[in-house]
């Protein structure tokens, strides 16, 4: 798909779920709720979010270990930068640029760099699932009860496929399945199978993969936590219980390559899933979806932005490395 398709896919994408989102907010009552902001909690949300970033970068880098030496600087740095592209650009970019400017600096095959962005993914997927249905189970929403089972079942199935991706169960098996393809098709796509997952194969010992998950838990109870926090620096105050949904269902809606930082997409399903789990207002969890993404955008992005210009990159020249990710040498 070329860029400008990607680019018009997602603004339409986008535009739908904006639509979706506030057909039915009248600007009135937005004037009317007078809104005023805590810059205390929200200082305190930004400050959790901050250090869910640096836990990343943390994470990444012990993932990463066995393949590269790169320094915990270094892979906070390059977190930053690749979040701050998917905020800017369509289709999640930011983990070509990742992979990218990550081959550049050290040889790794670019590949098996998305590997081991993918393995964050899963990881990223699975606690986000977990923590939903524990949450939904402490709310006793009677009406949750389908997707309290649905998260449960698909944790339980989502551990089996990292079990099976880590020890190259499902590898071997399409590369059995590649014998059937000419040689030159079968050569390249045996190359990309293997360096991907050269990605997933980065964590050599139980010790790591524990901390790993650990910190997979903590970013995202953070998180949780700093939704919370900008929720009441708006004055509304419900439990972190109910926030953990909200970041769960944000998030996930959003992990799908779409619009440029998720915009339509997150607001549509933070606001469904806010008043899903309580009482309050169409327009104040709409309102709050609005506040919160931005207050999740513009300070990663601003701050990605700076941290490519010191290193001399740029994030808007996404072609060189999107061509760099075709490459699997």
């Amino acid at each position: 798909m070329s860029r400008t398709l990607k680019i018009l896919a997602g603004l339409i994408l986008s535009g739908i779920f904006i639509y979706f989102s506030f057909r039915q907010i009248n600007l009135g009552d937005v004037r009317a709720r007078g809104l005023h902001f805590s810059f205390g909690w929200l200082l305190f949300a930004t400050t959790l979010y901050s250090t869910g970033v640096v836990l990343r970068g943390i994470r990444w880098r012990m993932i990463l270990a066995s393949s590269t030496s790169i320094t915990t600087g270094a892979a906070i740095s390059l977190v930053i930068i690749g979040m701050s592209a998917n905020n800017i650009l369509p289709m999640r970019t930011g983990e070509i640029v990742r992979s990218g400017i990550l081959n550049r600096q050290t040889g790794l095959p670019t590949l098996t760099v998305l590997g081991t962005i993918l393995l964050e993914k899963i990881l990223d997927t699975l606690v986000l699932l977990g923590l939903t249905a524990i949450a939904l189970v402490l709310l006793n929403q009677e009406e949750a009860k389908i997707f309290i089972i649905g998260a449960t079942g698909l944790v339980v199935l989502g551990i089996n496929l990292l079990f099976v991706l880590v020890n190259g169960s499902i590898s071997r098996r399409i590369l059995k399945l590649l014998i059937f393809l000419p040689d030159r098709i079968r050569a390249l796509a045996s190359g990309v199978v293997s360096r991907v997952q050269s990605g997933f194969g980065t964590i050599e010992s139980k010790q790591i993969w524990f901390k790993v998950a650990a910190l997979s838990i903590l970013i995202w109870v953070l998180e949780s936590i700093s939704y919370f926090c900008v929720a009441a620096s708006m004055g509304i105050f419900l439990s972190i219980t109910h926030f953990t949904v909200v970041t769960s269902a944000s998030n996930l809606a959003i992990a799908v390559p779409s619009s440029a930082g998720g915009i339509g997409p997150f607001e549509f399903f933070a606001k469904e899933s806010l008043t899903f789990v309580s009482d309050i207002s169409v327009t104040d969890a709409a309102v709050y979806a609005v506040v919160l993404h931005f207050l999740l955008l513009a300070p990663v992005s601003l701050v990605g932005l700076f941290l490519a210009w010191i290193r001399g990159l740029s994030i808007l020249r996404i072609p060189s490395y999107e061509r760099e990710a075709e490459h699997t040498k």
